[in-house]
């Protein structure tokens, strides 16, 4: 995911460039990708933690890209842990 992430986040800025919360809200095509995109993570996580589980996941990647590759994954990995037994 990470690898092509550049290139995605780019077509879906493109994509969604002038449309309303309530446009992209409506819109089929963005329906559909989160549909797709949440049932793959629920089959991992299940349904109650996909929604956070990806919002963790796609900060991750953009923070990567904005810095290279230098956050360790693990290390978010890590403090994840740590901050869910709080």
């Amino acid at each position: 995911m990470e690898r092509d992430f550049p290139g995605e986040l780019s077509l879906l800025v493109d994509y969604l460039r002038g449309m309303t919360p309530a446009d992209v809200r409506q819109d089929e095509n963005m329906r559909l990708a989160r549909r797709k995109t949440l049932e793959m993570v629920e089959a991992i996580v299940g349904p109650d933690d996909a929604v956070p589980v990806l919002c963790l996941l796609y900060g991750t990647i953009l923070q990567r890209y904005f810095d290279g590759g230098e956050t360790d994954v693990e290390e978010v990995m890590s403090w994840l842990t740590e901050a869910l037994r709080g």
